[in-house]
């Protein structure tokens, strides 16, 4: 997904775990944890782990979070 979004990967994926270049994206760790709340996704930053029993609708918003880093959406004002 991020890749096609046009996103960069800090390094090549070999396993389940993918660490986005958050920084080519103009976003940080800390801005990316707080965007992944607004959609309802709890993660720890750059680094993100999956599972065979993430749900489609995880994915989805999973996918939708990568959007709008992708767009530059800002974190709304309250949550920072």
């Amino acid at each position: 997904m991020w890749l096609k979004l046009g996103g960069q990967l800090s390094f090549p994926v070999e396993t389940n775990m993918v660490v986005l270049d958050l920084e080519a994206a103009h976003c940080s760790n800390a801005e990316f944890i707080k965007l992944a709340q607004t959609h309802g996704l709890k993660t720890f930053g750059e680094r993100l782990v999956v599972h065979y029993q993430i749900c489609d609708e995880a994915l989805k918003r999973l996918e939708r979070l990568m959007e709008d880093v992708i767009k530059g959406k800002k974190i709304p004002n309250g949550l920072v």
